[in-house]
């Protein structure tokens, strides 16, 4: 796929970075995702690939190895393991989640800043990957169908809605010029990240005499 090498030689040139080795998967991974710590792998789905223009493909690939030049890999397997270890700690999952709303923010800035494309097309390419990575995977799931027995499958669509619209909000802001590194907000986010792991939510039961202590 000599387009997608392109894509990557030029931008980590850019960006300063190794280039990453590239791996395809035929599995149902579908979104792409960096793996790795001191040699790092793209790995991308063909199928997603084939549905996507160039523009939009250079952009996905652009974003992914913003990701590496921020060692957002890296960060995201330690708070990964530090909010599973705290699986109990409902804290541990909305701060685990704050993390992962900064690390796509940033990562999208640094995509604006040297991609070369305007803020509203890097917005349209991200919508329409992320619409497209949509279709496929429920054409994947009306495949082979899952039992809705709740209604919160719809809760969480609408709040994915959300998400979507403020990301692609706040890349129409962006104004090149004036995009630069903010290490406070990123400091920030991690001290909150670990405070909020301290935080435990204690239930005392009593039967007779027996003090039970859930947590």
């Amino acid at each position: 796929m000599p387009e997608i090498c392109s894509v990557i030689d030029k931008y980590t040139k850019k960006i300063k970075i190794k280039a990453p080795d590239v791996s395809l998967t035929h599995r149902r991974y579908f979104t792409p995702f960096i793996v790795g710590i001191k040699k790092c792998t793209l790995v991308l789905s063909p199928t997603l690939m084939e549905r996507l223009n160039n523009s939009e493909t250079e952009t996905l690939i652009q974003h992914e190895l913003s990701h590496i030049k921020r060692n957002d890999n890296l960060i995201g397997w330690v708070a990964l393991i530090l909010r599973d270890l705290n699986f109990f700690n409902p804290f541990a999952y909305i701060s685990y989640y704050l993390i992962k709303s900064e690390q796509e923010t940033a990562s999208d800035k640094l995509m604006v800043k040297y991609s070369q494309k305007s803020s509203k097309q890097v917005a349209k390419n991200i919508l329409n990957s992320i619409l497209k990575l949509n279709e496929i995977q429920n054409n994947t799931v009306s495949k082979n169908p899952i039992p809705n027995y709740s209604s919160s499958f719809q809760l969480r669509k609408n709040i994915n809605h959300k998400i979507i619209q403020n990301r692609v909000r706040n890349i129409l802001k962006l104004n090149p010029t004036r995009i630069h590194s903010q290490i406070f907000p990123k400091i920030l986010m991690y001290s909150l990240f670990l405070s909020l792991l301290l935080i435990q939510v204690v239930f005392v039961l009593k039967f007779n005499n027996i003090l039970i202590f859930l947590r």
